[in-house]
């Protein structure tokens, strides 16, 4: 009885822990698109968000892309050295 009862309380905490860490990366992924507004050396910005990419050359303002990207942030505020793409579309 003793190991059934060991068993279900390690159960029970492994769930737990499978299930908070994935809200968290759930948490953390997010989605931008829209036409680029502006384009430097790092970064395109859509919607006035900075969105690193390591070679923007390809891409031409007024194109609509789609990017999905992770924060490596805990909060929510947007911050551009905390962010890694996952991956981008061109729409138009």
């Amino acid at each position: 009885m003793q190991k059934i009862f060991i068993s279900f309380i390690l159960f029970i905490t492994v769930v737990s822990v499978v299930q908070g860490c994935s809200g968290n990366i759930e948490k953390n992924n997010f989605e931008i698109s829209g036409p680029i507004e502006k384009i430097d050396e790092a970064y395109i910005y859509v919607n006035e968000f900075p969105i690193p990419l390591k070679d923007t050359s390809q891409y031409e303002v007024g194109q609509v892309i789609k990017a999905k990207l992770y924060s490596l942030s805990d909060t929510d505020v947007y911050n551009p050295d905390l962010i890694n793409l996952r991956e981008i579309t061109t729409i138009k």
